[in-house]
């Protein structure tokens, strides 16, 4: 699930799942609590894709997702923090959880344009040795050189 975010329209969710998740982040502000609750699910629950235009999303510059792109920055840091605590707690393992972070630094080098030395310092948050690795390092590239 992680790095293959979903759209929560109209998503249907058994009661057990909300209660072993709780609900959505409200320390967070809107951006992202939607996938940051998505990401938690995941490890409890198995998602089924739909592949029909259900609902239509209107794009405008009064989305909160237009307004809050600034706020979007800290999203894999705030998933890596649910994968830390799942991981100490035993929800996860530690192939899930490296896994997942790799997930999460392969969609951070994605967005390095956005801006070069945020989501630098966040992918050295994410993970202190992303770079030793040669796929990593070649998405950077292709992402960087990429008209």
């Amino acid at each position: 699930m992680i790095g293959n975010w979903t759209i929560s329209d109209y998503p249907l969710v058994r009661k057990e799942i909300i209660n072993k998740i709780g609900f959505f982040n409200e320390e967070m502000k809107a951006a992202g609590e939607d996938a940051e609750y998505w990401a938690r699910a995941s490890f409890f629950t198995n998602f089924y894709y739909l592949d029909l235009p259900l609902t239509k999303y209107r794009i405008h510059n009064e989305n909160n997702s237009s307004l809050n792109k600034s706020l979007y920055f800290n999203l894999n840091l705030t998933i890596k923090s649910k994968l830390d605590f799942y991981l100490n707690s035993g929800v996860i393992n530690k192939k899930t959880y490296k896994i997942n972070i790799n997930n999460l630094v392969k969609d951070e080098i994605k967005k390095v344009k956005i801006s070069y030395f945020k989501n630098l310092k966040i992918l050295f948050k994410l993970n202190l040795f992303w770079f030793f690795s040669y796929k990593k390092i070649k998405l950077l590239l292709f992402i960087i050189l990429k008209k």
